[in-house]
């Protein structure tokens, strides 16, 4: 394989100019660009998050044989992605106070045939990626962002997302800024970037009854992102995805095997694009507000001698999820709903949401022991804009009454 090279930055005296795009999806890119400091043409967009991850494998050249390093601690869809490609999921494992790769533990995973390292942000909270730069450049690796936690942080200056070789992210449902569906692969080196947009350029257009009930859902979403009513209508959502009733963010294959769908890569839509620009454009206050409702629940936690999400020096969260720990966790979650307060659980298992059959995805139950008491122990307590800080109160009052039954991490 080819092995690409990290352009440097853009010089900070040089900003990209700004240019009349020819229509929405133009205007998003460049609207993407700015923000991140890139030139347009290293932005390319899909359908979801998951082919942007698909897109930059097929442009590195994975395949047959490569194997892919990757926490134990991931949505399946993730794994499913370089499966897709013929490669090798080889899952490595994380340490309890970041939810993080263990870096200490890294290089057992890695062999002769690893050919990209998988850096994961987990819950808004970027990885270390310096380390991980230093690995991947000592073994000859691609270092490859999972960013999609982490549109609007920041990792020692650098926004998340522009610290690897390449990056994507997802603006699904439930992300830091929704179109609904949607991904974005992102990258400094102009020999990927021309690869993504060769690979964007011959995705499929969505279907028009796929555009349309796209379209629908993004205009009744308000009515849902209430906290007292997110869980249900995400449930709800998620069962009539699965079985083609609306367009989903996974269909049932995807939890089931291995196989890759059917007309899989498919390119964004101008419907996600104007949903783009509008929540684009919002992405800084819905940060600030996730992290004022985290420190509603730093303090409570305090208070009550349980471990708090870390952040360290010099990364900016933004708590897309707040993870705590917990015994009986669907007793806790059950109990919870039954008073109105949405609390989920991602990720339930190393492959979320997969709790089964683990082996069809080259995961072998007992291989990533942290990972695996992590994530049969986890839930997550809302932080999303329609989360208010008397709602957050209640959830506070909810842990009170529930203490015993959390854990100290």
């Amino acid at each position: 394989m080819e092995q690409w090279r990290r352009a440097a930055p853009p010089p900070d005296a040089s900003p990209y100019p700004s240019v009349r795009p020819a229509n929405e999806v133009e205007a998003y890119r460049a609207a993407l660009g700015r923000y991140l400091d890139l030139p347009p043409e290293n932005v390319t967009l899909f359908w979801k998050g998951r082919i942007a991850l698909y897109a930059i494998l097929e442009a590195l050249g994975i395949g047959e044989g490569a194997e892919v390093l990757l926490p134990a601690f991931t949505c399946v869809v993730v794994p499913n992605a370089i499966l897709y490609r013929g490669a090798r999921p080889v899952y490595h494992e994380i340490e309890p106070a970041t939810l993080h790769v263990d870096l200490s533990r890294l290089s057992e995973r890695a062999t002769g045939r690893t050919r990209v390292l998988l850096a994961q942000n987990t819950f808004g909270l970027a990885p270390p990626m310096e380390e991980l730069r230093e690995f991947a450049k000592a073994r000859g690796l691609v270092l490859v962002e999972d960013c999609a936690h982490g549109f609007g942080g920041t990792y020692r200056g650098e926004k998340n997302g522009t610290a690897a070789d390449v990056s994507f992210f997802s603006t699904q449902w439930n992300k830091p800024y929704s179109t609904g569906l949607g991904g974005i692969a992102v990258t400094r080196d102009p020999g990927i970037a021309a690869e993504l947009r060769r690979i964007e350029s011959l995705a499929e257009n969505p279907t028009p009854r796929e555009d349309a009930m796209l379209a629908a859902l993004l205009k009744v979403r308000k009515i849902f992102s209430r906290p007292e009513v997110f869980t249900l209508a995400a449930s709800a959502y998620r069962a009539l995805g699965r079985v083609g009733l609306v367009v989903g963010s996974s269909d049932a294959g995807e939890t089931a095997g291995t196989a890759k769908p059917a007309r899989f890569v498919k390119r964004l839509t101008a419907t996600q694009a104007a949903a783009g620009l509008r929540e684009l454009a919002r992405i800084d206050a819905y940060t600030a507000h996730r992290r004022s409702i985290a420190e509603i629940y730093d303090a409570a936690l305090g208070r009550l001698g349980i471990a708090r999400p870390m952040e360290p020096a010099g990364l900016r969260h933004t708590y897309l999820k707040y993870p705590v720990f917990v015994r009986e966790r669907d007793r806790f979650v059950s109990e919870a709903a039954s008073r109105g307060i949405a609390i989920s659980d991602w990720f339930r298992s190393p492959i979320h949401p997969v709790t089964i059959g683990w082996e069809k995805w080259d995961y072998s139950a007992g291989s990533n022991p942290v990972a695996e008491e992590k994530s049969a122990s986890i839930v997550n307590l809302p932080t999303q804009p329609g989360v208010t800080p008397r709602y957050a109160r209640r959830v506070v009052d909810f842990l009170d009454r529930r203490r015993a039954s959390l854990r100290s991490g």
